[in-house]
């Protein structure tokens, strides 16, 4: 009998060429991502995959790549890694090879699929999955008809009501939809880009956002707004017959600025 399968999601990463914060926050990337990894392994086993969905960087160039990769490396995790509207998707698949990182489309966890997507833009900070990645998706999913998918991309295929993130939201999230339901299989869908929690029910599947690794956005907002919450993680667990438990685990802000 297969049993239940633990992995962890960080996103939104944001690492600078040098050290530094985003968004005027004095939170230097480094350092929290540093400390979520961390706080991860003092309470996950270290052979669990990291699912990492997008905005790696903040400047897609390959020195921050390159920073990124030692401070990943320096933990005992695989990871499996999306790019989100910060990242350059080649460049990122180039500076982040080997067998502690995988870029792959999908990879097999027993009972349950990963299937990662990339939704990007070039040039743009709204995502779209376009022809070519939901072709990818349709044959995946056509792969196997009995085993539980878990869906990764960068980009909110759903509204998390503030207008300024929603229009950096996937737009062609109809087309996405149809082709899930066609399958039937795909129980959540994990993603980034809006720095703060989602989890909700959207026609039938799960939808699960999870905050960043730095700073976070205050939700139902018009206008950006830093929220005070801490970096943070998610958690899951998915279990052979499909379902699945998740939760979100914020670090304390003050024991971040002490320690750094």
């Amino acid at each position: 009998m297969q049993e239940s399968v633990r992995l962890v999601q960080i996103s939104d990463l944001h690492i600078r060429e040098q050290p530094g914060d985003i968004l005027a926050s004095g939170l230097v990337t480094d350092h929290s991502l540093t400390r979520v990894l961390a706080d991860i392994l003092s309470r996950e086993g270290p052979d669990r995959l990291v699912v990492v969905t997008g905005d790696l960087v903040q400047e897609p160039v390959r020195e921050a790549y390159s920073r990124l990769r030692e401070i990943l490396g320096s933990f005992p995790f695989r990871y499996l890694c999306l790019p989100g509207n910060h990242d350059d998707p080649d460049l990122m698949r180039s500076a982040l090879s080997g067998p502690q990182f995988s870029t792959s489309i999908s990879v097999d966890l027993g009972a349950w699929e990963i299937v990662a997507l990339d939704s990007t833009v070039p040039g743009a900070a709204h995502g779209r999955l376009g022809a070519g990645e939901m072709e990818k998706l349709h044959r995946q999913l056509s792969r196997r008809r009995d085993n539980p998918v878990l869906l990764g991309m960068h980009h909110h295929p759903v509204a998390v009501k503030s207008p300024w993130l929603d229009r950096m939201a996937l737009a062609d999230c109809d087309e996405l939809f149809g082709t899930v339901a066609e399958a039937g299989r795909v129980r959540a869908i994990l993603f980034g880009h809006v720095h703060q929690t989602v989890d909700t029910m959207h026609r039938g599947v799960r939808m699960l956002g999870t905050p960043s690794t730095c700073v976070q956005f205050e939700p139902w907002t018009l206008t950006l707004n830093l929220d005070r919450l801490g970096p943070a993680w998610r958690w899951l667990e998915l279990h052979p017959d499909g379902t699945l438990d998740t939760g979100v685990r914020h670090l304390d802000v003050a024991c971040l600025a002490e320690s750094a």
